[in-house]
């Protein structure tokens, strides 16, 4: 099943703006940027339950400090499109921000192909961007924890 587009012409201060909105039925299949790489029906409670168990475990590993916080963060956010149907979760838009601002950082399986002097740059941008959201990281993980625990 193909999704639906919507194509939107509007214009603003001048400038001509066009956008394309695609939109997803409920209970379509997709491919969504998450760690399991696997299609998810919707439909299928079992594939939801699962999905469900890996952002409770998830989000369990990071309040821990038993997942490196940029991985941690990372895995959340592409988790929100297996577990939730809305583009803009407020349960979610933390770590998608946080993601955002750390996309330059090279994740596990690139580090061996960087320098070290890059490497030791971008290990003290992790460690402060740490030590920046740590304090609101943990009550959304609790949150969502509580949202996902079956």
């Amino acid at each position: 099943m193909l999704a639906q587009a919507d194509l939107h012409v509007g214009q603003a201060d001048g400038f001509a703006a066009i956008a394309v909105i695609q939109t997803w039925p409920s209970n379509a299949y997709y491919r969504p940027e998450a760690d399991t790489g696997e299609a998810v029906n919707r439909l299928d409670e079992n594939q939801l339950l699962k999905a469900h168990g890996e952002v409770v475990a998830t989000a369990s590993r990071l309040i821990a400090g038993r997942i490196s916080f940029v991985e941690g963060v990372r895995t959340l956010a592409g988790l929100r499109a297996l577990v939730s149907p809305l583009d803009h979760d407020p349960d979610f838009m933390l770590f998608v921000a946080i993601d955002s601002e750390s996309d330059h950082l090279p994740g596990r399986e690139l580090r061996q192909h960087c320098a070290a002097e890059w490497l030791d740059r971008c290990d003290s941008e992790a460690v402060a961007l740490e030590k920046r959201w740590l304090g609101s990281v943990r009550p959304a993980c609790e949150v969502l924890i509580r949202r996902f625990t079956a």
